[in-house]
């Protein structure tokens, strides 16, 4: 995945503005691509040029071109700017965690998860929320003070999953995608 510094340790497409962070170093090792309308790419030249005028983000265009077969996605820079374009971005996600039959994640830096439907574990000390934003099931065990350890109902966008506490290895179970808010930074 990525370290603090964002070191791609794979193939790498950097959307907009962030080709400002491409490195001709990790260029030689893993193959990378710039895609966008450059808008916020600060006069970068993108590899693939998106025009200014559509209808959907540089995001969307990005995630709906990705294979089927790409199960785990890092996002870096997407939060943190307009609350518009965050909610947005959460929904993109998501509609790029329900194309497939696998299990898949989508990272927004490190403060959020997005999660398909599946079983997924992950390793955490300290608040977290689970937010749906629509209905499904969702079962939450481990280490963590508030666990449904059966199969609950979230009717999406309910405070049930808001503000358990992780104390190391947290599983999820869901039938919708979901998503992870880390509430202090890992």
């Amino acid at each position: 995945m990525f370290d603090g510094a964002f070191k791609p340790t794979g193939p790498t497409l950097y959307i907009d503005g962030g080709a400002r962070l491409r490195d001709a170093q990790y260029a030689a090792l893993h193959p990378q691509l710039s895609i966008g309308d450059g808008d916020s790419g600060g006069g970068l030249t993108m590899q693939v040029k998106l025009p200014v005028d559509k209808s959907q983000s540089d995001l969307a265009y990005a995630l709906h071109s990705l294979p089927l077969q790409i199960t785990e996605v890092v996002l870096l820079g997407f939060l943190g700017g307009r609350r518009d374009h965050e909610l947005i971005n959460l929904g993109e996600a998501q509609q790029f965690l329900k194309r497939s039959a696998a299990p898949r994640r989508v990272y927004f830096d490190r403060q959020i998860i997005g999660l398909s439907a599946g079983d997924f574990s992950f390793n955490y000390e300290g608040t977290f929320s689970l937010v749906a934003f629509e209905p499904g099931l969702v079962q939450i065990t481990g280490d963590c003070a508030y666990p449904l350890e059966q199969p609950t109902h979230l009717p999406g966008i309910t405070s049930l999953g808001l503000s358990n506490r992780a104390y190391g290895q947290v599983q999820i179970h869901t039938t919708c995608c979901a998503f992870v808010f880390y509430i202090e930074n890992p």
